[in-house]
């Protein structure tokens, strides 16, 4: 589902100054010589839709090894899954159909969240958009007279109304909410 937008996006006031992963933007600001943290830039998560703070301290060099993946050490033998175990609690009939599956009950359970995580379609996920969705809108338009109404048609599956709502946004604006919000409403 998130193979569709970048993973983050900067703007600078109302417009798009980059998008991509951290690293990416941060190239950007280090070649315009905006690397401050006076340069009035909002980052995005565009998955949750929730500013970020990026720490910008130290030098060009710093700031970029600070966020570059490369820096990250290769150890040799088999690689950590981040597997944690905690309990969960079921029904018994739950207990009894997940026993019946192929695989180990974590391995099934590991199954259908994957699944679930990758079905734009899935409520959970339609939900999770719109809330990724609301909180970008509060954040770069919240102070308009677009952002209320908007929110409410979203939430209420009025897709119609929202998309004519946004287009009183700034067109940067406007077309991020498109992008975020292209699984936030419930198709028959």
């Amino acid at each position: 589902m998130h193979s569709t937008i970048p993973h983050f996006t900067a703007f600078q006031t109302k417009q798009i100054f980059a998008q991509g992963e951290l690293i990416d933007i941060i190239e950007k600001m280090i070649d315009e010589q905006i690397l401050t943290a006076h340069a009035m830039l909002f980052i995005f998560d565009n998955y949750l839709g929730k500013p970020i703070d990026l720490d910008l301290s130290g030098s060009p060099e710093q700031v970029r090894a600070r966020y570059t993946t490369k820096n990250i050490e290769i150890k040799v033998g088999r690689p950590k899954l981040g597997v944690k175990a905690k309990e969960i609690t079921l029904l018994q009939r739950q207990w009894d159909w997940l026993s019946s599956q192929s695989g180990n009950i974590s391995a099934t359970l590991r199954k259908l969240i994957d699944k679930e995580m990758n079905d734009p379609h899935s409520e959970t996920n339609i939900q999770l958009r719109k809330q990724a969705v609301d909180r970008f809108m509060s954040n770069m338009l919240g102070d308009s007279g677009v952002y209320e109404e908007a929110s409410r048609a979203l939430y209420r599956d009025q897709a119609q109304i929202f998309y004519q709502l946004i287009e009183q946004a700034p067109i940067d604006i406007q077309q991020h909410i498109h992008a975020l919000s292209k699984y936030a409403f419930i198709t028959e």
